[in-house]
Protein backbone atom coordinates (compact mmCIF):
# COMPACT_ATOMS: atom_id res chain seq x y z
CA UNK A 1 0.00 0.00 0.00
CA UNK A 2 3.09 2.51 0.79
CA UNK A 3 4.09 2.07 -2.24
CA UNK A 4 1.42 2.55 -4.02
CA UNK A 5 0.68 5.74 -2.14
CA UNK A 6 3.71 7.22 -3.29
CA UNK A 7 3.82 6.60 -6.52
CA UNK A 8 0.33 8.10 -6.69
CA UNK A 9 2.20 11.28 -5.10
CA UNK A 10 5.01 10.95 -7.78
CA UNK A 11 2.34 10.81 -10.81
CA UNK A 12 0.78 14.04 -8.91
CA UNK A 13 4.28 15.67 -8.36
CA UNK A 14 5.44 14.69 -12.36
CA UNK A 15 2.71 15.30 -13.80
CA UNK A 16 2.68 11.82 -15.98
CA UNK A 17 -1.65 11.50 -14.82
CA UNK A 18 -4.21 12.21 -13.00
CA UNK A 19 -5.33 11.23 -9.57
CA UNK A 20 -8.64 10.26 -11.02
CA UNK A 21 -6.47 7.88 -14.01
CA UNK A 22 -5.17 6.14 -10.99
CA UNK A 23 -8.50 5.47 -8.95
CA UNK A 24 -10.49 4.75 -11.73
CA UNK A 25 -9.37 0.77 -11.08
CA UNK A 26 -10.82 0.95 -7.65
CA UNK A 27 -13.99 2.49 -9.36
CA UNK A 28 -14.63 -0.43 -11.78
CA UNK A 29 -13.86 -2.89 -8.32
CA UNK A 30 -16.98 -1.60 -6.63
CA UNK A 31 -19.11 -0.72 -9.23
CA UNK A 32 -18.78 -4.70 -10.19
CA UNK A 33 -18.17 -3.32 -13.90
CA UNK A 34 -16.21 -4.71 -16.21
CA UNK A 35 -13.74 -1.69 -18.32
CA UNK A 36 -14.75 -0.52 -21.09
CA UNK A 37 -11.52 -1.43 -22.85
CA UNK A 38 -12.44 -5.35 -21.61
CA UNK A 39 -16.03 -5.14 -23.06
CA UNK A 40 -14.24 -3.99 -26.56
CA UNK A 41 -11.96 -7.04 -26.42
CA UNK A 42 -8.67 -5.28 -25.51
CA UNK A 43 -6.41 -6.32 -23.18
CA UNK A 44 -4.61 -2.53 -22.17
CA UNK A 45 -6.37 0.33 -22.82
CA UNK A 46 -5.24 1.46 -26.24
CA UNK A 47 -3.50 4.49 -26.74
CA UNK A 48 -5.22 6.31 -29.77
CA UNK A 49 -8.70 5.72 -31.08
CA UNK A 50 -7.46 4.16 -34.28
CA UNK A 51 -9.61 1.00 -34.25
CA UNK A 52 -11.92 1.63 -31.32
CA UNK A 53 -14.93 2.23 -33.24
CA UNK A 54 -14.51 -0.89 -35.77
CA UNK A 55 -14.39 -2.89 -32.95
CA UNK A 56 -17.55 -1.70 -31.39
CA UNK A 57 -19.16 -1.96 -35.11
CA UNK A 58 -18.17 -5.40 -35.16
CA UNK A 59 -19.09 -6.68 -31.48
CA UNK A 60 -22.74 -4.31 -31.93
CA UNK A 61 -23.66 -6.78 -34.91
CA UNK A 62 -22.76 -9.41 -32.31
CA UNK A 63 -24.70 -8.44 -29.10
CA UNK A 64 -27.10 -6.74 -30.93
CA UNK A 65 -31.03 -8.48 -29.63
CA UNK A 66 -32.23 -8.67 -32.80
CA UNK A 67 -29.21 -10.38 -34.40
CA UNK A 68 -29.62 -13.22 -31.40
CA UNK A 69 -27.44 -11.37 -29.12
CA UNK A 70 -29.09 -10.31 -25.69
CA UNK A 71 -29.98 -7.05 -24.10
CA UNK A 72 -27.42 -7.22 -21.00
CA UNK A 73 -24.66 -8.00 -23.42
CA UNK A 74 -25.45 -4.27 -26.06
CA UNK A 75 -25.91 -2.57 -22.84
CA UNK A 76 -22.95 -3.16 -21.21
CA UNK A 77 -20.76 -2.86 -25.05
CA UNK A 78 -22.67 0.74 -25.42
CA UNK A 79 -22.03 1.93 -22.17
CA UNK A 80 -18.40 0.89 -22.88
CA UNK A 81 -18.07 2.45 -26.40
CA UNK A 82 -19.82 5.59 -24.88
CA UNK A 83 -16.94 5.73 -22.13
CA UNK A 84 -14.13 4.89 -24.55
CA UNK A 85 -15.74 8.34 -26.68
CA UNK A 86 -15.61 9.95 -23.43
CA UNK A 87 -11.92 8.88 -22.73
CA UNK A 88 -10.83 10.34 -26.01
CA UNK A 89 -13.21 13.44 -26.25
CA UNK A 90 -14.85 12.05 -29.59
Amino acid sequence: IAQHIDAVRRMDRYGVGRLEQALAGYQRLLSGKRAWFDVLGYAQPPQTWIGIEDKYKRLAKQLHPDAGGSTEAFAELSEAYTTARQEFGR
